[in-house]
């Protein structure tokens, strides 16, 4: 018996941003550590199409479709520093500095005309599903950030945090998928933790 092609899809557990390291073709692409997106609210993901039409004789004679573009938000409760320079810096994590002594630790971030976006993995994860003791999985094996919501304050109110992102297909093939994969839906019988 298969697991089922339908689910319920309530809340999401977990999220993690993994850095692109190395995108080539014909091999998987790899990634560095995971980067623990603390209180995740939300992934979405909008896949854009590119229609186009032919006309004549005042009628409709052809239309076709392509994929265009992954586009969406991940958002998140709190300020991350060692997200925002995974996906925002050149240097990563490394960009992020800590110094002095209890009581005057700071740690802090730097963003720079110099700096570059850099490309990145989404995984996040609902144990809310049909399948009891299981979860889902999503995927976008390649993402740029189109807006980072990271800088402010709110009077009387948490600041939300979040990305804005469009994915790319990989150049390189992943394990087991076809080559230039945009994303992926997992679901798993028995919840798989993100790594």
């Amino acid at each position: 018996m298969s697991l089922g092609r339908v689910t319920k899809l309530f809340g999401v557990n977990d999220a993690g941003i993994y850095r692109l390291a190395t995108d080539v073709a014909a091999t998987p692409p790899t990634y560095g550590a995971k980067i623990d997106v603390v209180g995740v609210k939300a992934l979405t993901a909008k896949l854009g199409m590119d229609i186009k039409q032919l006309r004549g004789d005042n009628t409709l004679l052809a239309a076709d479709a392509v994929f265009k573009d992954v586009s969406g938000d991940l958002t998140y409760a709190k300020f991350n520093f060692d997200l925002l320079a995974q996906v925002a810096t050149a240097a990563g994590a490394s960009s992020v500095v800590e110094a002095g002594s209890t009581p005057n630790q700071s740690t802090k971030v730097t963003l720079s005309q110099a700096d570059t976006p850099a490309s990145f993995k989404i995984e996040a994860q609902s144990k809310q599903v049909d399948y009891v003791g299981g979860d889902m999985h999503f995927l976008l094996f390649k993402c740029t950030a189109s807006s980072l919501d990271m800088f402010g304050f709110d009077e009387e109110n948490y600041n939300a945090q979040g990305i804005s992102y469009t994915s790319f297909p990989v150049i390189g093939t992943p394990t087991g998928l076809p080559a230039n994969s945009w994303c992926q839906a997992i679901a798993n019988e028995t919840a798989v933790a993100l790594v």
